[in-house]
């Protein structure tokens, strides 16, 4: 059964290509449930035979009756129930410890990390890709097809790629083909509607192929019938996936979306069919919001409605792990109140929120700003996400974000907090900053740093958080936000059914919580993660920052990377990365040379030298390349251990044997 169950989990593991990762786990979890159960059974005879049973004859039994033996009795049941509880800690820990080796081998990303351990390219997993010049003729494909349902349209749009209907049949599919430049090589298009219709939009399923014809003389003499043949040459490379709003899915991407819309709505129908019983009011009290909107009117009484929709299983869990959040939160809140009663908190915060669409952004880095205003300061919001006025262009390049009022007002004992949505690094990836020749990119980010640096100075805590997530997650945001945008045009229906017809700003913002730019994004995923990237690890250090004494010690403000693809993950590891920026920050340079200079002098390296204080060289920042992970090679020893300790049980294996 086990063997069964292994396979099986290794088998549906093969989408993100961790078809090997699974089944090691798997099988490592499998010896460690028979390396924990057989020494928590000897390890229990042991005790029983060299130290309870001794006791007991000495202290106990000479004051108990001959058929009284308590001992023996409770070491009999820890015999019996401590291998079986042992075995499912073992197989834990095989399996953890064997996700975790890949995970460190592969520099996967984490939840929060710095940007230099962040490598773009790695993903959470390693999903199997397809052809690449196959998968860029789809992306193309989804543009022109966009939102337009008209065939005439479509054929227009695909004959400008290139592409010439050959046949047609009923329900929609159609066949078309693309001659490349090479005369032998072909692109085969293959396309279908794929119902049912999301928000009256048809998906649409397509196979892209690549196939390659020999010359003959038949080729020359007939054109019309070698097209006929087309279909029985078989392909060289082939892809499959969908297109819907101008977007290309995998056929693992559109699962999570479709699964994710179909979820979100058969909520909302479950949490219609509550509505008032008494169940609905208990789970209100327990849920991120104490009160529910009947019908919802805004986005965030939407989702608390729909929650109480949740399966029994799911909202005790979602409550679980929402009180974990709540303690994080109050843990920071406690950390800001200490050190504003020591006169060490930062007068003025700066949250920069920048990266993905669809990552989390507000949702994540919200709990922040919640601890921020239980502690005391004033938190206001101003968006970044249109470009730059021909007013504001004329100045120079950072005037134009502002910074907490109240930060200037030292003596004022007054505490601020601004929260940036998007920044200067979009002016990179959605702007045309991206195509500033290298000389002027470098200014523009020693301007940042200049900025940052400029910040520490006034007492101001600038937060630099880029979020990220990969592509399945992305998906799933998708469906859900067009499942919400679905449920406001029942919601329409629903407020109007008593009432005249009139404005709801807050239905409205359902519906604009998604819009075609989500999906251009989508399609530019590796794209903008590489230009958010490479910004990120540019304007990293203040360090860099001219010939400032101690800079690149004295006050070292990293971005940090947050991968949303795991939230509740995410979430916590925030509240921890934000109290530690917290302690950087009320330290001072001078303490933090002095525990420098005092670590090196331990290991027998000299003090600091030039070499650290001096300013990093005017060029581009690249990615660091992949080393040998260490802690790939601690889990690996440890899985090594495992493996030994399980064949010397099993087969009185010894390494002497080897020899």
């Amino acid at each position: 059964l086990r063997i069964f169950i292994a396979c099986a989990r290794a088998w549906e593991a093969r989408v993100d290509n961790r078809f090997y990762e699974v089944g090691i786990a798997e099988a490592m979890a499998f010896i460690g449930n028979r390396c924990f159960r057989y020494y928590a059974r000897h390890i229990t005879d042991w005790i029983s035979k060299f130290i309870a049973f001794p006791i007991s004859g000495r202290c106990i039994a000479p004051y108990l009756e001959q058929q009284s033996r308590p001992v023996i009795v409770v070491m009999g049941l820890v015999r019996a129930i401590l291998p079986f509880v042992s075995s499912y800690f073992g197989s834990a820990f095989g399996r953890k410890m064997t996700f975790a080796a890949y995970g460190a081998a592969n520099y996967r990303w984490k939840p929060v990390q710095s940007i230099f351990r962040f490598h773009e390219n790695q993903g959470v997993y390693q999903d199997i890709e397809g052809d690449e010049e196959l998968l860029e003729i789809a992306r193309d494909i989804s543009v022109s097809l966009g939102h337009d349902s008209n065939p005439i349209n479509n054929r227009a749009a695909l004959q400008s790629l290139g592409f010439e209907i050959v046949a047609a049949g009923s329900g929609g599919i159609s066949s078309y083909r693309k001659q490349c430049e090479d005369a032998r090589k072909r692109i085969t298009l293959y396309i279908t509607p794929y119902g049912p219709s999301i928000l009256d939009e048809m998906p649409r399923y397509i196979i892209v192929s690549r196939r390659f014809q020999a010359f003959s003389a038949l080729n020359l003499w007939d054109k019309s019938v070698t097209s006929i043949f087309d279909a029985d040459l078989p392909p060289e490379a082939e892809i499959q996936g969908f297109t819907y709003s101008g977007a290309y899915f995998t056929s693992q991407e559109w699962a999570a979306l479709k699964n994710r819309y179909v979820d979100e709505l058969a909520s909302y129908n479950n949490a219609c069919k509550i509505m008032g019983t008494p169940r609905s009011h208990i789970d209100s009290t327990k849920l991120q919001h104490n009160e529910i909107a009947y019908p919802p009117t805004d986005l965030i009484t939407l989702k608390t409605f729909i929650k109480t929709g949740h399966t029994s299983k799911k909202r005790r869990k979602e409550r679980r792990r929402w009180k974990q959040v709540q303690e994080s939160v109050q843990q920071l809140v406690n950390t800001l109140e200490k050190n504003k009663a020591k006169g060490s908190a930062p007068h003025g915060v700066i949250l920069y929120f920048d990266g993905l669409d669809c990552s989390g952004k507000s949702s994540t880095g919200g709990l922040i700003c919640d601890a921020l205003e239980k502690s005391g300061y004033t938190v206001n919001m101003v968006q970044y996400n249109r470009p730059p006025t021909e007013q504001e262009k004329r100045k120079p390049w950072m005037d134009r974000f502002e910074t907490p009022e109240a930060a200037t007002e030292t003596n004022g004992g007054n505490y601020a907090a601004l929260v940036w949505d998007r920044g200067p690094a979009g002016d990179f990836v959605y702007g045309n900053l991206a195509r500033l020749s290298l000389s002027n990119k470098l200014d523009r980010y020693e301007e940042f740093r200049k900025f940052d640096l400029e910040c520490e100075q006034r007492g101001i805590l600038f937060c630099k958080l880029l979020f990220v997530t990969d592509k399945d997650s992305i998906a799933e945001t998708l469906g859900k936000r067009l499942a919400h945008k679905k449920i406001a045009q029942d919601l329409v229906v629903w407020l109007d059914a008593n009432s005249v017809p009139h404005d709801r700003p807050g239905i409205d913002e359902i519906k604009l919580h998604i819009d075609p730019t989500d999906f251009v994004a989508y399609n530019n995923y590796s794209e903008n993660l590489a230009k958010f990237c490479e910004f990120a690890r540019n304007t990293n250090n203040v360090g860099h920052v001219g010939a400032q004494k101690y800079t690149s010690i004295g006050y070292s403000n990293p971005w940090h990377v947050i991968c949303t693809s795991k939230r509740h993950p995410a979430r916590l590891a925030l509240m921890k990365s934000f109290q530690h920026q917290l302690f950087d920050f009320e330290t001072t340079p001078e303490e933090r040379i002095k525990v420098l200079d005092t670590s090196t002098t331990f290991f027998g390296v000299d003090k600091h030298d030039d070499e650290v204080l001096r300013p990093v060289p005017r060029e581009i920042v690249e990615e660091r390349e992949h080393g040998l992970s260490t802690k790939a090679l601690i889990y690996c020893f440890f899985l090594g251990l495992l493996v030994y300790a399980y064949a010397y049980q099993t087969w009185n294996f010894k390494l002497e044997d080897i020899t």
